[in-house]
């Protein structure tokens, strides 16, 4: 079976670097990784060209499809804690995940 590792970074909990490695075992988890990796390439892409002329992206589009994303995090938390729960395993969704909104958009000077 081919596993996968990966790190995990968090940069927003303090200034020291902090990794986490993980090995993925199972095809769709790596399939999922590498889904979340672009997404939020996409995303980082998203906040710093939003309301630059020429980009065809309105701050409200960017709005609705950060929303859209918060919605299938969300959902995504609760499907795995239905499965983990039917497996026996125990989920500890992410804090605050239910509460999540996306945040503000601030606009690059053009």
């Amino acid at each position: 079976m081919k596993t996968q590792e990966i790190r995990i970074k968090n940069k927003a909990v303090s200034r020291e670097r902090r990794a986490k490695t993980i090995e993925l075992k199972h095809p769709l988890n790596i399939m999922m990784v590498n889904i979340v990796r672009q997404l939020d390439m996409a995303e980082s892409k998203l906040r710093y060209s939003m309301g630059e002329p020429g980009q065809g992206i309105t701050v409200e589009e960017a709005r609705v499809l950060l929303e859209s994303a918060t919605e299938i995090v969300q959902n995504f938390s609760k499907f795995a804690g239905h499965f983990c729960k039917k497996v026996g395993f125990d989920y500890y969704p992410p804090k605050g995940l239910e509460t999540k909104k996306p945040k503000g958009f601030t606009i690059n000077p053009g």
